[in-house]
């Protein structure tokens, strides 16, 4: 009997009949029955990254009861765990003709697949367990295993590379424990329904939160681009930002940091600005330079309204105290006009900057008039959808009116019988 050597958990996917195609860079001719031996490599710490990001692997893992890594270094190695049929090995970019493999629109990867006997097509084989299925390659090699049979593990067994062939009395063994195994003199441990359950709930608590943080990375990245969209200078000052943005992205760029956009370590002169951060987005490092100098331009409009307002109260100071006598009266008099001139400056002022604001950073009619077009079609459709329930009532309410006028004349005609 000839053994191929397997890593877990995998090999104990494969004589469970769950991973059915195992990818080699190397192919075989020989065709027939095969042992799984599992080698002794440890389940590599490697994997739990594509446990976590990987959703079939997770889904399959959990189904198996596997919670966490130590589960895998459970699993029995330097063992025979189980036998398949070899039923081909075929390369990558000739699988269209092999007649064993079939495209799977549930998965989109290819299955091994079985020939229906009215229509000659070839379709995945349907099983109780669901499959996992794996990445090829088109210089790859695809292993296609079919009538799997997990048998009691034969351990202290040593592996060896590509197909080897057993020695000794094992093929014996092998046989009489693959026989127990199909009367079901043998069975393997029952998965754990809690521990199947534990793996299920900690897949998606890891699966949702990935959601929900692309869910806040899509959002935080629109809303990004539509404060910079709305924050705008005059068109010198754009040409000017523009160019510097260029050149310190250019010479700070980060390359993939989180493989998405580019991103820019950050000078020690900006990094109040950014929250004492090293690296950010090149999307939201323009949003903060924008905000610093819109700050700025707002800071320098205020300071120079205040100082003309200062100004102006000094000069209308000096003319009321030319004309005002010298009484507490005339000081009262003095102090409520200037106040009513201070008043009217800032109201001045702030609408002035309100004036300015909109020139420098539209909000946009048309937007304005999009959300008064959405409430008058949101006010429509509910008339539309009242009419619409009105009627139905109507029709119901007439229905009921028929059938009691017809109730009573088939009455009046059962008493006349």
């Amino acid at each position: 009997m000839r053994v191929l050597s397997i890593p877990q958990p995998f090999a104990q996917l494969v004589v469970r009949g769950i991973k059915r195609l195992e990818v080699r860079p190397w192919g075989s001719d020989f065709r027939g029955r095969i042992a799984i031996h599992a080698s002794s490599a440890v389940p590599p710490k490697s994997i739990m990254k594509e446990w976590r990001t990987n959703r079939e692997m997770a889904l399959r893992f959990a189904d198996q009861g596997w919670v966490d890594r130590e589960d895998l270094k459970a699993l029995p190695r330097s063992a025979i765990v189980g036998t398949v049929q070899l039923a081909g090995v075929h390369l990558g970019q000739e699988l269209k003709g092999s007649g064993l493999l079939t495209w799977s629109w549930a998965t989109e990867r290819m299955e091994v697949a079985t020939r229906d006997p009215r229509t000659g097509e070839l379709r995945p084989i349907e099983s109780k367990r669901k499959a996992l299925s794996v990445q090829l390659l088109r210089d790859q090699y695809a292993w296609v295993f079919i009538e799997p049979v997990e048998i009691n593990p034969i351990t202290g067994v040593d592996g060896a590379q590509r197909l080897w062939n057993l020695v000794g009395e094992l093929e014996g063994v092998i046989e009489d424990r693959e026989l127990g195994s199909r009367r079901g003199w043998w069975r393997p441990p029952a998965v754990d329904p809690a521990r199947r359950a534990k793996g299920i709930r900690n897949w998606r608590k890891v699966w949702e939160s990935q959601r929900e943080k692309l869910v806040r990375d899509v959002e935080r990245r629109v809303l990004i681009r539509r404060e910079i969209a709305r924050t705008r200078f005059t068109p010198e000052v754009e040409e000017q930002m523009h160019g510097d943005l260029k050149r310190y992205i250019r010479r700070h760029r980060v390359e993939k940091h989180d493989g998405h956009g580019d991103h820019v370590r950050v000078e020690d002169q900006f990094r109040q600005m950014v929250g004492e951060r090293d690296v950010v987005s090149a999307e939201e490092f323009e949003l903060m330079l924008r905000r610093k100098l819109k700050n700025q331009r707002d800071d320098s409009y205020r300071a120079r309204r205040g100082e003309r307002r200062r100004e102006e109260l000094l000069e209308l100071l000096t003319h009321l105290e030319k004309g005002a006598g010298r009484s507490a009266a005339d000081r009262d008099n003095i102090r409520v006009r200037l106040e009513v001139a201070a008043e009217r400056s800032i109201e001045e002022e702030e609408e002035d900057y309100e004036f300015v604001r909109r020139e420098l950073y539209p909000v946009g009619k048309e937007k304005a008039e999009r959300a008064t077009e959405r409430m008058l079609e949101r006010k429509a459709e509910e008339r539309r959808e009242k009419r619409r329930r009105e009627e139905q009532e109507q029709a119901v309410w007439e229905a009921r009116v028929i059938i009691e006028v017809l109730e009573k004349m088939w009455g009046l005609r059962d008493d006349e019988d």
